[in-house]
This record gives C-alpha cells, structure tokens and sequence, in this order.
C-alpha cells in the first residue's frame, strides 16, 4: 500500500513509502524525513524520533 505524508509550508514536499501497515509507514516515513529535514531544511531545530514518529502519523495519508 501507498502512504505519504507532506512537509508542513511552506515546503510542502511529499514523501511517499510503500508499507504493508501504518507501523511500517511511519517507520518509514521517520527515517525519509530525518532525510529530508537534513537536506532541505539544515537550519531546522533538531527533532526526537518521537516528536518526528509523532508528526508522522499526525499527517500520515493513505494511498496517496
């Protein structure tokens, strides 16, 4: 299955994963966007796992 889950504004990237639940997603998901957040947002205060986790299935969407 497809889930994504797009950056706050204004950047508003998409990052998209392919899992089998939204555990594994969000796993994914974390790990995209600490990516994510180091390359395009470098100046951003560092986030916790948890708060990105937190994030995540905040804005977790489904089959996009």
């Amino acid at each position: 299955m497809k889930y994504s889950f797009t950056c706050p504004a204004p950047c508003n990237a998409k990052l998209k994963v392919d899992a089998n639940s939204d555990d594994e997603a969000i796993r994914k998901l974390v790990v995209a966007g600490m990516a994510h957040a180091a390359e395009a947002h470098p100046d951003m205060d560092d986030i916790s796992d948890a708060e990105m986790r937190k994030m995540m299935k905040a804005g977790l969407e489904i089959g996009s």
